[in-house]
């Protein structure tokens, strides 16, 4: 098979022969059949396989083709060897499948427990998970089938708070601090680095521009406390409403998609999905926000397994923030990908602009007023 490079930044090389030979590297035996999956980053597929334990005598899994150059065979396993943990301790996460056949191994992939620290039980698997494939990084997972909660109950934003806490608990405990590679929460990825793609991208309406990156940098100066003020640990990093699945109506949430993980903050894995999960807020409460009374019950059930600081509340319009400014800059420094041009046709609008110079302004003076801003 090639192994040739990839053209930097693109997917135009992945064809369907290429896709199928690396999920047959599993040792199972593909239909032929397969489907594109929604991602951004990379290329996700569902492949259909023989499976003669299902009702069809077909079942599916899911391929996904890294971005080139975004991540090197260390972060990638860094990821994998989080997914294996939450496995070991029966926190619900999509199973990695082997790659069996040794031509399709990626050579330079350390192993699992090599990222690891700590006692780790002897049926921890040695199989490699990181295949190499035209170029392309992969890797393979059993498919859930489940759906994204349209919204969660307390009782459920209790429970998902325990499972953070319990997740943040074992990533702690067993990920090596010298072997374990991944980014590291900074101002140079949710300032900097943004900062310089939109400057590079050139297309914020000018009447804007100026007094956008002028806002940029001050945020960045003003929250520059933020890295020291929580010790950091490996985070989901992108813990969103639609990064849960639900199996049962009722059952155990799993916790889906961990290719932004990083060292970060505790309240990085916890802000975001008080922000997106939808609930009904009491009568009673009428005047908490549903993003207010969610971070409260997820706070509260992390709390139970984990401690937070005790102004935790502090963190969150500044992680918003900086959210903000990353989103931006990512769109921007991808925009050489048709696909990103086609799905964020927005970006290039002046009414995107007004609108996201007036959001990110407002949450300057909240920043002001909550006197989180150093001078």
């Amino acid at each position: 098979m090639n192994q040739s490079k990839p053209v930097a930044d693109h997917f135009a090389t992945l064809d369907a022969e290429l896709i199928l030979s690396a999920a047959e590297s599993t040792g199972l035996r593909s239909t032929g059949r397969f489907q594109q999956l929604n991602s951004m980053e990379n290329r996700v597929y569902a492949v259909e396989i023989e499976d003669a334990a299902q009702p069809r005598g077909v079942g599916q899994i899911i391929i996904k083709f890294y971005r080139p150059e975004r991540w090197t065979p260390d972060m990638v396993v860094s990821e994998h060897a989080l997914l294996r943990l939450l496995a070991e301790e029966n926190i619900e996460t999509p199973k990695l499948i082997p790659i069996l056949r040794s031509d399709f191994v990626h050579p330079a992939a350390p192993s699992l427990r090599s990222k690891l620290c700590g006692a780790l039980p002897a049926s921890f698997p040695t199989t490699a998970t990181l295949g190499l494939a035209g170029g392309f990084m992969f890797a393979v997972w059993q498919k859930i089938y489940g759906r994204v909660p349209l919204e969660l109950e307390e009782k459920d934003l209790l429970g998902i708070g325990r499972t953070i806490a319990r997740m943040h608990n074992l990533f702690e405990r067993h990920v090596s601090a010298t072997e374990f590679v991944r980014p590291r929460f900074s101002f140079d990825m949710y300032v900097h680095t943004p900062l310089a793609h939109l400057q590079a991208w050139n297309r914020v309406p000018r009447q804007f521009q100026h007094g956008l990156f002028e806002l940029i940098e001050n945020i960045g100066r003003g929250l520059e406390w933020l890295p020291h003020a929580d010790k950091f640990l490996p985070v989901h990093g992108d813990l969103h409403r639609l990064n849960l699945v639900q199996m049962t109506d009722g059952g155990q949430f799993w916790f889906v998609d961990f290719d932004d993980c990083q060292f970060g903050l505790a309240m990085q894995d916890l802000w975001p999905l008080a922000s997106t999960c939808g609930i009904n807020v009491p009568p009673h409460l009428e005047d908490v926000s549903p993003s207010s009374f969610a971070l409260g019950l997820l706070t509260e059930g992390y709390r139970e397994f984990r401690g937070l600081p005790a102004d935790w509340e502090i963190f969150v319009e500044p992680l918003r923030t900086l959210k903000m400014i990353h989103y931006l800059g990512w769109i921007a420094g991808r925009w050489s990908d048709p696909f990103f041009r086609q799905t964020f046709s927005f970006f290039d609008d002046v009414d995107y602009w007004e609108k996201t110079f007036f959001d990110l302004s407002d949450q300057h003076q909240t920043l002001l007023s909550q006197g989180l801003l150093e001078s």
